[in-house]
């Protein structure tokens, strides 16, 4: 895994909205190279599948459930990723 981009689900945005707002903050990723459709073949969604953990602090306390959605992005080998949001 890359978790070059990731973040929280806020719910008031979709999957599919939320990943093009998170790749541009985190990465500078043109929002043009998520386009969801079938000419793009550089994007792949996999939101149908996602990967579920259940994760547990060491005293077994604090058990919770985790959705981790995946989507995949061939990008330009020139590319580096760039954030832009200002977090570090």
């Amino acid at each position: 895994w890359d978790t070059t981009v990731a973040g929280g689900q806020p719910h008031n945005l979709s999957l599919y909205d939320n990943i093009v707002k998170e790749a541009h903050e985190e990465a500078g990723v043109p929002s043009e190279w998520l386009r969801n459709d079938a000419s793009n073949k550089a994007f792949s969604d996999h939101t149908h599948d996602p990967l579920t953990m259940t994760t547990a602090k060491e005293d077994g306390s604090c058990m919770k459930r985790s959705f981790y959605y995946s989507f995949d992005l061939q990008v330009p080998d020139e590319w580096q990723p760039t954030p832009v949001d200002g977090e570090v």
